[in-house]
């Protein structure tokens, strides 16, 4: 796809929290390694495009008219889509508080932790479209007024309401093969095991499969080798440690599975381009 296809709109007006944009173009343009946000929830509205998201322990398919939901705090990633057709979304963070009193109406959906993907019909997807775009159009606009935050907040309601309509209706369609259930006990696994010390074979064992089969077939589901994999959930179970408790950096280390201190602050460092000391004194100035 040409260069001239290409299109990021990034807004965020200062004392509002809510982040919203735009992206057009190929998925290289858009890739970031496995990571989380301190937005109560993040929505990926997709309206064209191919490809998985892997959200917790997950992937999901990319296409037009899904919406995915991410909580605070769930890993998540893009993973490399065989067709490279190109993406084009709306992505949308926000906080629970921007809308005030429509809270109530939202709890379905900030609470519902489980449901990850929704479908929109062609209606519900055309009214969206138009909701958000609108959203973007108004915050592009080099002066906001008082009735344009009026008109921001009304059009995510309107989005929410459709959301949440989608959420009420949704039945899972899609069965999960024994291909899927494997990684997923896999992943389970790993989720709730991280901070001791894993090897892949009593992983192998635990499902009945050669090391080499789990290897190629968890690459092809989470788009990361399980060593990654481990990693990533290693060191993002840290930086929510540093952000929320005061504990010593050694205790976090080995609390996440790292026996080796230098090595921590190596693949800390090198993800996050800090050290462990230097991302909490930044987090802590915020």
């Amino acid at each position: 796809m040409g260069k001239n296809l290409r299109q990021i709109i990034d807004y965020q007006i200062k004392g509002l929290p809510l982040k919203i944009m735009k992206f057009k173009g190929q998925y290289e343009e858009i890739f970031s390694p496995p990571h989380f946000h301190i937005f109560e929830i993040e929505i990926q509205f997709f309206i064209d495009g191919d490809g998985y998201y892997f959200i917790k322990n997950r992937r999901y398919k990319i296409e037009k008219g899904k919406v995915l939901i991410i909580h605070r705090k769930d890993l998540h990633y893009f993973i490399n889509p065989e067709e490279k057709k190109p993406i084009e979304k709306i992505t949308v963070m926000m906080k629970k508080d921007l809308l005030g009193e429509n809270i109530k109406f939202l709890r379905k959906i900030f609470k519902c932790e489980e449901i990850h993907q929704v479908f929109f019909n062609e209606r519900d997807f055309i009214i969206s479209k138009f909701l958000l775009e609108e959203i973007l159009e108004i915050i592009g606009r080099k002066k906001i007024k008082k009735e344009d935050i009026f008109t921001i907040k009304l059009n995510l309601s309107k989005f929410f309401y459709i959301l949440e309509k989608a959420i009420k209706n949704f039945q899972r369609k899609e069965k999960i093969s024994s291909f899927d259930e494997r990684i997923n006990k896999a992943i389970e696994f790993i989720n709730k095991n991280y901070f001791n010390r894993i090897r892949v074979e009593e992983i192998c064992k635990e499902l009945n499969i050669s090391k080499y089969h789990f290897s190629h077939i968890f690459k092809k589901f989470t788009g990361l080798s399980f060593r990654k994999y481990l990693l990533e959930r290693r060191l993002f179970e840290s930086k929510k440690m540093l952000i929320e408790t005061n504990l010593k950096l050694n205790i976090i280390a080995r609390k996440c599975g790292f026996f080796n201190l230098p090595f921590f602050f190596r693949e800390f460092k090198n993800k996050y381009g800090l050290t462990p000391n230097q991302y909490r004194r930044l987090i802590k100035v915020r």
